[in-house]
């Protein structure tokens, strides 16, 4: 049967776009920790979205000095505690409208959430009440995309995890997972490696010939879980150590350019390398190619 040709085609509806959204909740409280999680997993089910987590993070523990008083006497005066903070995280595809009916729950007090998406966007959530309301950027933005730069960080989705080497044992604070914290490790690193310092130190040392411990500097790992004070002062040290090294060889080269000096200078003609002089024979015939058991025959 032909078709009617004064029959209007209807227009086609566009599929909307799906931002993969990396949800991070923390706080002190692990029960309503878990509350929160369980909400948004089950309003992302209901909605037939594709969920991932929650993925339990390393727990971080700070250690709190409070003065009781503005004076005392010893330790009676100070308050020490610990502070343990829990982390979750949960991973969604799903458009901004569907997160923004997803994320409009009630939340636990003491419980924070932050919604960084794959376009290193971030979609801020603030309390009203006790209800969660999410304001979002524009569009032309949440559907930007990035692409890693560096080959060591391997991407799930839209969960970035450190790729161990196999001769790496789990840390003892775990691995970091935030992928700005690494590009930010990435560019400090970067920065020294072009400096002329580095440079030589390629030259004269290959990495096969490195020895481990003090006796080579080595640069930081910036996939470990440690703080920023922690990492800035491990760049220090590394950074210190190359110019140490840099000056040891300078010196070292200079030393041995004026040995080498006074040993051509001091050197009479026609005398052996190891510079007891005189003139011997065997040893001339032996530069023009005649074997030495050819002379005693």
């Amino acid at each position: 049967m032909a078709g009617n040709p004064y029959k209007l085609d209807k227009p086609q509806v566009q599929d909307e776009v799906l931002d993969r959204i990396r949800i991070t909740l923390t706080s002190q409280n692990v029960n309503a920790l878990e509350k929160v999680s369980a909400q948004l997993i089950k309003g992302a089910k209901e909605e037939n979205l594709v969920v991932k987590g929650p993925i339990r993070m390393p727990t971080k523990t700070l250690r709190i000095t409070t003065r009781k008083t503005p004076c005392g006497e010893g330790s009676k005066t100070w308050d020490h505690y610990q502070m343990r903070i829990h982390k979750r995280l949960i991973n969604i595809k799903s458009s901004s409208e569907m997160l923004k009916k997803i994320t409009g729950i009630s939340i636990q007090p003491g419980v924070d959430v932050e919604l960084p998406l794959h376009s290193l966007q971030c979609i801020i959530l603030h309390a009203s009440g006790d209800m969660l309301i999410a304001s979002f950027p524009k569009m032309s933005e949440l559907n930007a995309s990035i692409e890693l730069d560096h080959p060591d960080v391997a991407e799930f989705d839209d969960f970035v995890y450190p790729v161990p080497k196999p001769d790496w044992e789990e840390p003892k604070n775990g691995w970091c997972c935030d992928r700005s914290i690494i590009a930010r490790r990435t560019k400090q690193i970067e920065e020294v490696k072009k400096k002329p310092a580095y440079q030589e130190y390629v030259e004269e040392v290959p990495k096969i010939c490195r020895l481990p411990g003090r006796i080579h500097p080595k640069a930081p790992n910036k996939f470990l879980n440690y703080s920023r004070r922690s990492c800035d002062a491990q760049m220090k040290i590394w950074k210190r150590s190359l110019h140490t090294w840099r000056q040891d060889l300078e010196a070292k080269k200079s030393t041995y350019t004026v040995e080498m000096c006074f040993r051509s200078n001091s050197q009479p003609e026609n005398s052996l390398p190891d510079g007891g002089g005189g003139y011997v024979p065997a040893y001339a015939a032996y530069q023009n190619g005649c074997p030495l058991n050819s002379m005693f025959y």
